[in-house]
């Protein structure tokens, strides 16, 4: 991972177009645990959703009556490993920004803006694999992932440097 990340941060930090002004950076390390706890809770409701959607009991009961009569599900495909692989993703981003809450309080590197990249990565990941579920929005919705994969990630390397492990 420190790869990635000495990477990434020369990709967002000094090799981007502009850097945001200081005010600016220090409003958003501010407001970071804020919108870590906004994030996190967003993602563990959108694993609920996508839980739901695969789960809902009509489409059970008219599915299950479908294969009662001879047919096959008619209603909603069978969920495949993509599916539960998107699940799994939302729910360990959901986890990892909630728990970097205090850390990115405190301005801790190792408790707060790490748990906070990961969640970044597992959103990413998140987005692939939700792209290959049957419900996903296939390339348009990678790629509308990946846009705002790219701008978190940026906003998370320009305040990089405001968080310590003293």
């Amino acid at each position: 991972m420190y790869k990635l990340e000495k990477s990434m941060e020369d990709l967002f930090v000094k090799k981007a177009p502009f850097q945001l002004p200081e005010n600016a950076k220090k409003m958003i390390v501010e407001w970071s645990p804020w919108i870590n706890l906004v994030l996190g809770l967003f993602a563990l409701w959108a694993a609920k959703w996508l839980w739901d959607i695969g789960h809902n009991p009509v489409i059970n009961y008219l599915n299950d009556l479908s294969r009662a009569f001879g047919g096959t599900e008619a209603v909603t495909p069978t969920l495949g490993l993509f599916y539960w692989l998107a699940v799994l993703a939302l729910v360990v981003e959901a986890v990892l920004m909630l728990i970097s809450v205090p850390g990115l309080k405190a301005r801790s590197k190792s408790r707060g803006w790490n748990l906070a990249f990961y969640g970044a990565i597992f959103n990413l990941v998140y987005g692939v694999l939700y792209m290959f579920t049957s419900y996903g929005g296939g390339v348009g919705r990678f790629i509308s992932t990946l846009i705002g994969s790219v701008i978190g990630f940026y906003f998370l390397f320009q305040i990089r440097s405001y968080y310590t492990d003293k």
